[in-house]
């Protein structure tokens, strides 16, 4: 784990900043230590050439994606949308290219993406597979054992590639290799099993709960108006962790913010930034108390060159350990995966400490199976709508959904620094985080235990009506806070 507070300067050892924006890219940023400048000397000349190998393509597939819209979502099952619009729309060896030429071009500096070269961890290569139908890291696999019995795991024959002591609940988290054979697989498993209180797991990839179809900045004058709503209690402004991509901790819009950061990520040498700054900038946007709002950031998103990007279990189960220890009072997960014994295992006791878990629950479409760790049991799994209150149509929906709050074309931090608008159940869920952790003023903070019926009450849901699979017990609908 690497770790930085903001304002105080004490960033990644050796790290420099790039960025990557894919619906827009006409200006470059850099971001020394923690502080943002328009690079100079760039020229006409590199613009032409950046909009020709980013903007350019990236807008001609962009503008078939209305063509596939409106017949995908109830036809797209069991978490392919991912996959569907891979396939038809964003291609990853064409973003790829484009992300190789364009980080040559600049000599490795573009907006929306942090390259780290980390002295704490070794960073291993980014192979993904497919088992049961999720992505998975290549011959990786999870095994949580008490931290008394990890002496046993000495005499088998497994290749161990990280070990993590996890503070919070008196164990340690390896991530391992199997042997290919699989006799010795299989015996190395009934080992495995046999170990007090182990669990063994596939070192799963979640990705964002974000589309990434962000449009362009938008000017004050557009802004659509919110109706705000008042709540009983006292303003508290507890402790908030975010586990999401890595944040731009320099943008104007998460000045408001006292944010500590730390890194999680294990394999490759980017992080990007887009989707987490985005998510913290809606936070920061509906932090109306007095006091300073405390974030505390976990980066956990690996970017390849190809532009494959996700998260595995072992950076969610650390990042999640690292709060527990720093006492967090909520954490917001703007992300979604498969179901995991292990991380399962890790957000009980989070829960069980008290914390509020938050999470969206994907944009996969309405057919979509549930997703994690949106559906675990106690935690409050966040949809999206518009300013009109009309669920976001590539929402999942289930009894999981217990909530929508704002999270179509809502206004958000753009990586060059400036502003856009994006959609997701992403920035829906920091809406409910914000409300729940008492950062809304006259909202007071919301236990584990009371969190569901603090919403609740909110929406004026009563026992009389059916819980909506679209909207969960209904909208919150909270106005940001006004800019100066």
């Amino acid at each position: 784990m690497m770790e930085r507070r903001v304002p105080v300067i004490s960033l990644f050892a050796g790290a420099r900043r790039i960025g990557f924006g894919l619906a827009a890219c006409t200006c470059l940023t850099a971001i020394p230590a923690a502080h943002a400048q328009l690079l100079p000397g760039v020229t006409d000349r590199v613009e032409d050439r950046l909009s020709d190998q980013i903007q350019r393509p990236i807008e001609d597939r962009l503008q078939n994606l209305d063509n596939v819209l409106d017949d995908l979502p109830e036809r797209v099952v069991d978490g392919e949308l991912g996959e569907v619009l891979t396939d038809r729309v964003l291609s990853s060896d064409r973003i790829g290219n484009t992300l190789d030429a364009t980080r040559e071009l600049t000599g490795g500096i573009v907006s929306g993406v942090r390259e780290t070269f980390s002295q704490v961890r070794p960073q291993r290569a980014i192979e993904i597979d497919r088992f049961d139908g999720w992505p998975v890291m290549r011959n990786e696999w999870i095994v949580m054992v008490p931290t008394s019995a990890v002496d046993e795991l000495s005499v088998l024959s497994l290749d161990i590639l990280e070990e993590t002591d996890l503070g919070s609940v008196s164990q340690t988290l390896l991530v391992v290799q199997f042997p290919d054979d699989p006799t010795t697989r299989r015996q190395l498993e009934a080992e495995l099993s046999a170990l007090d209180g182990q669990i063994v797991e596939r070192n799963h990839v979640f990705r964002r709960a974000a589309l990434d179809e962000p449009q362009a900045v938008i000017s004050e004058d557009m802004r659509p108006a919110a109706a705000p709503m008042t709540f009983e209690g006292v303003g508290g402004g507890l402790r908030i962790g975010m586990v999401d991509t890595d944040i731009e901790e320099a943008h104007p819009l998460l000045q408001s913010l006292e944010l500590t950061e730390a890194d999680f990520v294990s394999h490759g040498a980017l992080r990007p930034t887009g989707h987490g700054t985005s998510v913290a900038s809606v936070l920061s946007r509906h932090a109306t108390v007095q006091r300073t709002p405390e974030l505390l950031g976990a980066s956990v998103f690996f970017l390849d060159s190809d532009g494959t990007t996700g998260a595995t279990t072992a950076s969610l189960i650390e990042a999640i350990d690292w709060m527990i220890v720093e006492g967090v009072d909520l954490i917001n997960f703007s992300l979604t995966g498969p179901p995991n014994a292990a991380l399962e295992s890790m957000i009980q006791s989070a829960q069980a400490r008290g914390i509020v878990v938050v999470a969206a629950v994907g944009n996969e479409g309405p057919a979509s199976g549930p997703l994690y760790p949106a559906a675990y049991e106690g935690v409050i799994g966040v949809t999206a709508v518009n300013a009109n209150g009309v669920p976001y149509r590539w929402a999942n929906r289930g009894p999981y959904v217990d909530i929508a709050a704002e999270g179509v074309n809502v206004l958000v931090a753009a990586p060059d620094g400036g502003e856009q608008r994006d959609s997701g159940t992403s920035l829906a869920a920091p809406i409910v985080s914000a409300f729940l952790a008492g950062w809304v003023e006259d909202a007071e903070f919301s236990a584990v235990d009371e969190a569901e019926n603090r919403l609740i009450r909110a929406v004026g849901w009563t026992q009389d009506q059916a819980k909506d699979e679209a909207i969960g017990y209904g909208v919150l609908m909270i106005a940001p806070r006004k800019e100066d």
